[in-house]
């Protein structure tokens, strides 16, 4: 419950009308979550380190896009 509360943003009248298995899919979403700004910020640093390391800098030189 604290995790939800704490971490999620949710109310505690939220919590307790999720159902167990709600409860269960809920928490994996935040740590879904949590992984995927960590690799964000993987992604900035890589990015950071290429953009100081070179002169000439281009945008695909950090970003291609799909």
């Amino acid at each position: 419950m604290k995790r939800c509360i704490q971490f999620g943003g949710i109310t505690p009248q939220e919590y307790w009308d999720m159902t167990p298995r709600e409860t269960f899919v809920y928490l994996e979403a935040m740590e879904e979550r949590h992984i995927d700004r960590y690799e964000g910020y993987a992604d900035q640093a890589i990015m950071h380190r290429i953009a100081s390391g070179k002169k000439k800098l281009k945008k695909d030189d950090l970003f291609k896009r799909p």
